[in-house]
């Protein structure tokens, strides 16, 4: 089986510059949208089994991987626009839409808000429910931390110290290697 080609790209969506992956092969376009922990990332194993049949694009949806993270809600609907503009800017008229989870809910404002662009929805681990009122802050007053690594002391002062640290938190190999994977080192840790 031939290796599918994976093209990495910043692509401007019209105020924000989105991470993306892409077969830019020939065939109906699949767009994958990850979960809220995740990223584009989490697709390879699909790109690499549908790439030569399909052209896959997996973005870092905003505020994830290495997309910008504006101050914004960080709603369903934003995002949903974010990937209007994503197919845009990258010639694509209609895609199947496969959404994990968050992404599941952003699959499903894009095709309500788009249906001519959506030729198919695959929802995965998403309920319908969700909550009966959302906030009503201003971006500018929504604490940028995420209620499950709040508490993290980080920066972490190596990258042993921060696999050590995942090690002892998290309860499943899954996770751990997604929280590892994820790890950027900077200036600060």
């Amino acid at each position: 089986m031939e290796m599918t080609r994976i093209h990495r790209s910043m692509v401007d969506c019209g105020g924000i510059n989105l991470f993306c992956r892409d077969t830019r092969t020939d065939g109906e376009a699949i767009l994958c949208l990850h979960g809220r922990w995740g990223r584009g990332e989490t697709w390879i194993d699909f790109i690499r089994r549908y790439g030569g049949r399909y052209r896959v694009i997996a973005p870092d949806l905003r505020g994830h991987g290495l997309s910008e993270k504006p101050l914004a809600r960080y709603t369903a609907q934003e995002m949903a626009a974010d990937m209007v503009a994503l197919l845009d800017r990258l010639g694509v008229e209609r895609a199947i839409v496969v959404g994990h989870s968050m992404g599941g809910h952003v699959a499903g404002w894009l095709a309500a808000r788009e249906p001519s662009r959506v030729r198919a929805v695959a929802i995965l681990d998403k309920s319908s429910s969700g909550p009966a009122k959302g906030s009503a802050l201003p971006p500018e007053e929504i604490p940028p931390v995420d209620p499950m690594t709040k508490d993290w002391p980080q920066p972490f002062p190596s990258l042993r110290d921060a696999e050590e640290f995942l090690e002892s938190t998290i309860d499943s190999d899954l996770g751990y290697r997604y929280f590892k994977n994820s790890l950027q080192e900077g200036v600060e840790g």
